[in-house]
């Protein structure tokens, strides 16, 4: 069995071949010659011979299939008795169908199921390596996640991020991978079954090796979620001290815009009396009275500074500023009119 890939070489490797184009229960001939055919399942060729061929492409999978009489220690299928272990050995009155068509088929499903275990446990042994990394860096995580220290947590996050983002690369790899296996399983199984569960036990083999595969499947996935799961206890604990900051850091500006807000009412006191005594004889009016008028205007001046800056940024005129304005315009008429009464 040969990759689809590589058809022409294999084509070009066998001189004697005549095309052939013959429709066979799951497969097509490419071709054939005496004691060969070249048979398409799916994305595989499959060269059928009597004989051991040398083919000048990389061999996916290789059977041997003898058929001669097996006696009682053959296993019953639809058409006779089969026995299959290195070699798979066949005894009954097959024809072209299950020869060409049934045959290939099957087998190329065991075959991919079988590649591609052999590739998934690999891949399971290097996510385990992976997975060992990610669980000392977690462990070191919850660990300091008591402390204080707002660098050293996000230095942690950042550094299990990293190691989080190939592993659940490879993690969902290795479970499309253990799904497509499943896949072959489930089509070969129903080949199997027409032919009276033929070859079941290979079929079997691969199941329980999925089995396997499902374990470590389930493993990375929790590793995964605990990953996560300290992630999120990191990111909470971050944006706590993130908020404990931020309130003290708005106290703090709270404290600074009073502080101005006092700075700003003495300064604009001070220059307004000042400005008044040059124009009008305050000095007339009562103390308290001068004293009145001055701080409710110095006050109403800082409360309009605040409402034209919110204006200003909303872009949406309230009652506050015309207010505001209304009681200014009141405060300085009084201002100019009544230390010429007095």
């Amino acid at each position: 069995m040969f990759h689809s890939e590589d058809i022409e070489k294999i084509l070009k490797s066998m001189e004697s071949l005549k095309s052939s184009f013959k429709k066979f229960p799951y497969t097509e001939t490419l071709g054939e010659s005496d004691g060969v055919v070249v048979l398409r399942y799916k994305n595989l060729v499959i060269v059928a011979s009597e004989e051991l061929m040398v083919v000048d492409a990389e061999v996916i999978e290789r059977f041997e299939v003898k058929f001669e009489e097996i006696g009682d220690q053959g296993k019953k299928f639809k058409y006779g008795c089969y026995s299959a272990e290195d070699v798979l050995r066949i005894e009954g009155d097959v024809d072209e169908s299950f020869l060409y068509g049934v045959l290939p088929a099957l087998l190329s499903e065991i075959a991919i199921a079988r590649v591609l275990a052999r590739d998934a446990f690999l891949r399971a042994e290097h996510l385990s390596k992976e997975e060992t990394k990610i669980i000392k860096e977690t462990m070191k995580i919850l660990e300091k996640a008591k402390l204080k220290n707002v660098g050293l947590l996000e230095e942690l996050a950042m550094n299990v991020s990293h190691l989080k983002a190939p592993l659940f690369t490879a993690y969902m790899s290795f479970k499309d991978e253990v799904e497509e296996i499943s896949s072959s399983l489930i089509r070969a199984k129903m080949i199997s079954k027409e032919m009276g569960d033929f070859l079941q036990e290979w079929i079997s083999t691969i199941e329980f090796e999925v089995e396997n595969l499902r374990h470590f499947e389930s493993s990375f996935n929790q590793t995964l979620m605990a990953v996560n799961d300290a992630l999120q206890v990191v990111h909470l604990t971050l944006e706590m001290f993130q908020r404990k900051e931020y309130l003290e850091l708005e106290k703090r500006t709270s404290n600074l815009q009073a502080a101005a807000a006092v700075i700003e009412f003495v300064a604009v006191f001070y220059y307004t009396l000042k400005i008044w005594q040059v124009f009008l004889p305050i000095e007339n009016l009562p103390s308290s009275l001068a004293f009145s008028l001055l701080a409710a205007f110095t006050a109403l001046i800082v409360y309009l500074t605040d409402a034209i800056g919110e204006f200003l940024s909303r872009k949406k005129l309230g009652k506050k500023l015309p207010i505001l304005l209304v009681s200014l315009a009141v405060i300085v008429t009084l201002m100019a009119f009544l230390p010429l009464i007095f």
